[in-house]
């Protein structure tokens, strides 16, 4: 998982999005960053202002010689002091190192969120204050005990999600209860107490594979009878009702009501699987053939969005940035990742009607 969230959101809800940087303007600076990922809305909102301009003093310009950066000598450490405070319209998420800084100068230098994930050197995730808190849900359909078909083979069917003492709902309770707890050691909580959680399942098959599985033992025989194209249909179907579960567990056992819940990467009706895929597609390709959304978000009879996306309050496309820039097309990277972030855009905005505020 990359280690900088960053979001820039389409509604006043919460933004989120599991990433690495933003583009942004504001008076008299233009700040420029690596750009992994963005938020986009959930809701159709009505009577929204404009938002509020990054509140950035007026001296402050990107090309100002009288700033002079001298590198740090002690390591761990990030002399924030070094620069000047500033905040911005939309939500952005530090999960790089845990760093010796119980004064969390980090958000007044931008950043909104810390991610609360645990890291025994870093003592400090208890002190951050709720509003600030962003959790990723790591691990949530693998490491499962006794071992699920969906864990083993990427498999929609078979999954125990309902017993309380093993199988999937077990182990979201133990996980969660074990977040919970290194954010308050006292045991009390049972859920983890942040203002956004991110689950991270990445547990779906590529839709060139699913073909794959059939015929296997772990597939029930009424399906693997079914025929290729209803095999595949079925996949699809009952992985998005099968993605949905955690959210609807989370949900039913959540105690803050303002706790908002979204899901890495998945969310996003354009999931692009690899960078092999954003090549050999056109943009038209992208926004108009069916085949190629993602289809755990995207109904495939109805085109409509699926109870999972519904589910999510926020919408959050992101791919993997770090990649070896030696191997074939890997120049292609810069445009992957923008790609990702304006075709879903495109796509929430001028074809399902959300409305992008920035």
């Amino acid at each position: 998982m990359n280690n900088l969230y960053a979001a820039s959101a389409l509604s006043n809800k919460s933004k989120y999005s599991s990433s690495y940087g933003i583009v942004g303007s504001g008076q008299n600076i233009n700040w420029t960053a690596p750009v992994q990922g963005t938020t986009q809305a959930k809701t159709k909102p009505s009577g929204i202002g404009t938002p509020a301009q990054p509140d950035v003093s007026s001296n402050f310009n990107i090309t100002d010689t009288s700033f002079y950066f001298v590198p740090t000598t002690e390591q761990g450490v990030i002399e924030w002091s070094k620069f000047p405070e500033f905040n911005l319209p939309f939500t952005i998420v530090w999960q790089g190192p845990h760093l010796r800084d119980s004064t969390f100068a980090l958000f007044n230098h931008g950043f909104s969120h810390m991610s609360v994930y645990h890291d025994p050197s870093f003592h400090y995730a208890p002190m951050i204050p709720v509003q600030n808190r962003a959790l990723l849900w790591t691990n949530v359909a693998y490491y499962v005990w006794p071992a699920q078909p969906w864990s083993s083979i990427l498999s929609p069917w078979t999954n125990d999600t309902t017993s309380t003492t093993e199988g999937y709902k077990y182990w979201w309770k133990d996980l969660l209860k074990f977040y919970a707890d290194y954010l308050n050691p006292s045991g009390t909580d049972s859920m983890p107490n942040v203002d956004f959680i991110c689950a991270d399942i990445e547990a779906k098959e590529h839709p060139a594979y699913i073909h794959t599985i059939k015929g296997d033992t772990l597939v029930p025989d009424a399906i693997n009878l079914l025929p290729d194209d209803q095999f595949i249909y079925k996949y699809k179907t009952d992985m998005a009702k099968l993605y949905n579960s955690p959210l609807n567990y989370f949900r039913t056992h959540n105690p803050y009501p303002n706790m908002k819940v979204s899901c890495y990467s998945e969310d996003a009706p354009i999931f692009i699987f690899t960078l092999y895929d954003f090549i050999n597609h056109s943009w038209n390709d992208w926004i108009t053939d069916s085949t190629l959304l993602n289809y755990v978000a995207i109904d495939q009879t109805t085109h409509q969005f699926t109870s999972f996306h519904n589910n999510c309050d926020l919408v959050t496309p992101s791919p993997y940035f770090w990649k070896n820039y030696t191997q074939t097309n890997e120049e292609n990277y810069l445009a992957y990742l923008l790609f990702t972030i304006e075709v879903n855009a495109f796509y929430l905005v001028e074809i399902s009607g959300y409305r992008r505020i920035h």
